[in-house]
């Protein structure tokens, strides 16, 4: 089945063609204008825009565009379309650039009031499959979030890392919080997490390191932790978030310690780290 006739099929279990309301040819250009429409989305539209579940109901038109008009206060998330709330506190959104990597167009869900990018939930790989989901009833508190499952990956790796991959024991917590207050470190709680698993890693094979604790400083006036080296990479810093335009957490590569700015993204800390281990135990 086709990708327009499975969104069909899955509209057609909320409601029958004749009790549908769908968008006018206006209504969807006054949406195009708010941000582009991928093409399951306006389908949708097209046949019926009051589709609605426990925990989930599709935006009317004029809602869409007045969320999607002004995003420039959903921090990393400015760059998704919105279309459906959770009938209480939570929005979902699909990806359709792909910037959370889980492939264009996936749909997620986030609390109004965080807006963080590993804070969302992923739900679906495609609107028609959200659909389904959501059918019977949907409530996505509590689910794992995009930074609990890279972490819980990361951890997965790590204990079947290979003998060439020289892990350090976790740091205590404790001292985690004392190198925060007394050395002025500013580092996430999710670096944390990580530094509370692995106090330092080095890969033999390839001469990369990640550094200790004690060994970690700060440049960008603090927005970027430098945390390891690489022979070939340079400098790995790990950022704290806002910076440059990036989510916190997000591993770099650069080398000039003075232009980290210069470099290049290698992505969410846990996923890179949890890449180097496999990479290197193939």
């Amino acid at each position: 089945m086709m990708d327009t006739d499975k969104l069909s099929a899955a509209i057609d279990a909320y409601v029958p063609v004749a009790k549908r309301v769908p968008a006018t040819d206006m209504q969807l250009q006054k949406m195009a204008i708010a941000t582009p429409l991928p093409a399951s989305l306006r389908q949708i539209y097209k046949m019926d825009f009051q589709l609605f579940a426990p925990g989930f109901e599709l935006f009317e038109p004029m809602i869409f565009v007045d969320v999607n008009s002004d995003r420039e206060s959903f921090d990393d998330l400015k760059r998704m379309v919105f279309f459906a709330d959770d009938q209480g506190g939570g929005f979902y959104f699909m990806d359709p650039e792909d910037l959370l990597g889980l492939g264009a167009d996936f749909i997620y869900w986030t609390d109004r009031g965080l807006m963080d990018v590993d804070e969302v939930v992923p739900l679906a790989d495609t609107l028609a499959a959200f659909l389904v989901r959501a059918k019977d009833g949907i409530d996505p508190v509590g689910e794992p979030t995009l930074g609990q499952s890279a972490l819980r990956r990361f951890a997965e790796a790590l204990e079947k890392a290979p003998a060439s991959v020289d892990a350090a024991p976790g740091v205590d917590p404790l001292a985690f919080r004392a190198a925060l207050e007394n050395r002025g470190l500013m580092l996430t709680m999710t670096t944390g997490d990580i530094l509370m698993r692995c106090n330092g890693m080095i890969f033999v094979d390839t001469g990369r390191k990640i550094y200790p604790l004690d060994q970690i400083v700060s440049v960008a006036d603090g927005a970027v932790a430098v945390i390891g080296h690489d022979p070939l990479l340079g400098h790995i810093g790990v950022t704290l978030g806002g910076w440059q335009d990036l989510p916190p957490d997000r591993l770099l590569a650069f080398h000039d310690l003075d232009h980290p700015e210069n470099g290049q993204v290698l992505g969410r800390m846990a996923d890179v780290l949890t890449f180097w281990i496999k990479e290197t135990a193939q």
